[in-house]
């Protein structure tokens, strides 16, 4: 509970706040001396409120009473008036009173001089290899001083708000703080910062989706994609062939499905293409998998889907894969021998199944080249009609199980939903599940009477057209 004043100031010493710096956790840590810390029996902790409730902002309010002359260090965690310290985005400021109880007064000095912590930024260039910590210039400072936690050494110093400073031993992590040190060796500090210097940011998405002929049948149509990165300040295509390796420069380090036209490709050879993604160091810090010129076809027929493609010369080993999720994740089908340039997908096994598919089949073939390297073909798209059967009758008594219920079949398809109702318009079932249906029943689990009722059943396919079936169903038992 803070202390009520009740006697004028005597001549009591005025603390001396030597330093006001954040600890580990964020909380401001204040520290102060005296020359006679015996003399006083304890000190007031005010600090400059700017957000508080009751109080009005922008004035010096009470946050501790520290009891005890000899206790001449405070760690502000108090959220008096309804607001804690935010060193993080804002300089806290601080002044100290000291206080002696005389019989029934308490007589206080007066404060002490104003110190607030500081508000630093931080980062690392993996260029130099130093690190940089800054802050905004403070009238009348002696010097600057980057601190490390940890070993607690002053590492640094400078008379500018700003210090570089390279470490002889590399750490991922460091934790830096900024001091300000004024005249009469009072310091401000600032929060512990955690400086990453890890490997650049490599982009999330560095892919080429597809290498194929251009509309001239001559040159190569490269189809880059290249997610942006605050590491990356440049991007290059290295092609590779029998007549030596090339880098082309790209026009951008951010690209969404760009194609790019390599007329000096000579496309009866085999190109192996991969992105590069430079730093400002010119440093590399992702390359893609590498993509050749394989020319990859697919086309239904019946339940099957046929893929044909031209072979690399310099095969090893050979994948078929498939995404039929719509996920954009491949997986494994087949491993095929690298002589065929053919395969037959039979998706009868799959229409007759529980699981649902959403209709659209994209395949790629997959090859390690003799020299190590990935090539992957263009991406080759199916896409299968909805396919659904919707039954004209169910029967609650049958001793079938599926005749009990009325549920369509269905694949291929989603954003499935389904609705019955009697010929009054009453819904009776509804659901966006496939694999659910209605028993014949009101929802009040009364069978309902034997009549002909309408279903609504609507659907996405997978070119993401919506359609809608309407009919009747018979109950009856």
């Amino acid at each position: 509970m803070l202390l009520h004043i009740v006697a004028a100031a005597q001549d009591i010493e005025v603390p001396m706040v030597v330093s006001v710096t954040v600890n580990t956790s964020g909380h401001p840590v204040i520290r102060w001396q005296m020359a006679a810390p015996s003399s006083v029996d304890g000190y007031i902790i005010k600090r400059l409120i700017v957000d508080g409730q009751g109080v009005i902002s922008g004035t010096w309010n009470n946050v501790a009473v520290i009891e005890g002359g000899h206790v001449m260090e405070y760690t502000d965690d108090s959220d008096a008036y309804g607001t804690s310290a935010k060193p993080g985005i804002r300089p806290e400021s601080y002044r100290v009173s000291a206080y002696r109880k005389s019989g029934d007064h308490t007589f206080y000095s007066l404060m002490s001089d104003e110190l607030s912590t500081l508000v630093a930024q931080g980062r690392y260039d993996h260029c130099t290899q130093q690190y940089t910590i800054s802050c905004d210039a403070l009238d009348g400072a002696e010097s600057y001083r980057m601190r490390e936690y940890g070993s607690g050494d002053v590492v640094a110093q400078a008379s500018a708000p700003s210090i570089s400073h390279a470490f002889a031993d590399h750490k991922p992590l460091r934790r830096l703080a900024m001091e300000c040190v004024l005249p009469g060796g009072a310091v401000m500090g600032s929060p512990v910062m955690e400086i990453d210097a890890t490997s650049d940011v490599a982009p999330d998405l560095i892919s080429i989706s597809s290498v194929s002929l251009g509309s001239d049948a001559k040159s190569l149509s490269i189809g880059l994609m290249l997610s942006p990165s605050p590491s990356t300040s440049r991007a290059v295509l290295i092609r590779e062939a029998a007549s030596g390796t090339d880098t082309l420069e790209l026009p951008n380090t951010s690209l969404d499905d760009y194609l790019f036209d390599d007329a000096d490709a000579d496309a009866s050879e085999q190109n192996l293409y991969a992105i590069v993604a430079y730093n400002a160091c010119g440093q590399e810090i992702a390359r893609s998998p590498g993509a050749a010129n394989i020319c990859l076809g697919a086309s239904i027929r019946a339940t099957e889907h046929s893929l044909i493609w031209n072979i690399p010369s310099n095969a090893k080993t050979a994948v078929v894969a498939i995404d039929d999720s719509n996920s954009g994740s491949f997986r494994d089908l087949m491993d095929i021998d690298i002589d065929l340039c053919d395969y037959v997908h039979d998706i009868g096994g799959i229409m007759a199944a529980d699981e649902q598919f959403p209709g659209r089949f994209r395949y790629q073939i997959r090859y390690v080249l003799n020299n190590g390297k990935e090539a992957f073909s263009n991406i080759a798209e199916v896409v299968e009609e909805p396919r659904i059967y919707i039954p004209n009758a169910l029967n609650p008594e049958s001793e079938i199980d599926d005749n009990r219920i009325f549920r369509p079949v269905a694949n291929f398809l989603s954003d499935f939903q389904m609705s019955v109702f009697n010929k009054r318009g009453m819904l009776l079932f509804q659901t966006s599940e496939i694999g659910e249906g209605w028993d014949g029943r009101y929802r009040t689990s009364k069978l309902c009477p034997r009549d002909s009722y309408v279903y609504v059943i609507s659907f996405t396919d997978a070119q993401g057209r919506r359609h809608e079936k309407k009919g009747f169903v018979s109950l009856v038992y």
